[in-house]
């Protein structure tokens, strides 16, 4: 990925994901996630599972606003 596609404000932020939950965030087929970052203008990314810990790290990379959206984006029911 390339900082660069964001422009001079980057924003990136790293919050923790219930390893119960990366499933329903990704989606079938990435559906979910591709569906998340299009709409916030993203890029989101899971950090490779560590078995110590109950969940997942999921970087989210762009402007303010989109990475703040992202960030609060609801899990489907």
């Amino acid at each position: 990925m390339d900082p660069n596609m964001f422009g001079d404000d980057v924003n990136k932020t790293i919050i923790p994901v219930p390893k119960a939950a990366v499933g329903v965030v990704i989606g079938k087929g990435g559906d979910m996630i591709n569906q998340i970052q299009n709409v916030t203008g993203t890029r989101i990314q899971f950090k490779p599972e560590d078995p110590g810990l109950p969940e997942r790290m999921c970087s989210i990379m762009g402007q303010k606003e989109g990475v703040a959206a992202a960030g609060q984006a609801p899990a489907p029911t």
